[in-house]
């Protein structure tokens, strides 16, 4: 019974969220991935990227 009155509880405090219409979100969301850079999708440029080996000179003798 406790655990009901704490789940109605939360129910209440949910009822204050705001709210807004999928079709809104669905375009908010849209516009944000296409507006934005994604580095899993496009990747790093090489100069940012830390994974990749730097320049280095190296000298071989033979």
């Amino acid at each position: 019974m406790e655990r009901i009155k704490i789940q109605i509880e939360q129910y209440k405090k949910e009822l204050d969220n705001p709210r807004i219409k999928m079709s809104e979100s669905s375009v908010e969301i849209v516009r944000f991935c296409t507006t934005e850079p994604d580095p899993l999708r496009d990747g790093l440029p090489k100069s940012q990227n830390p994974f990749l080996k730097q320049g280095t000179s190296c000298c071989s003798i033979i």
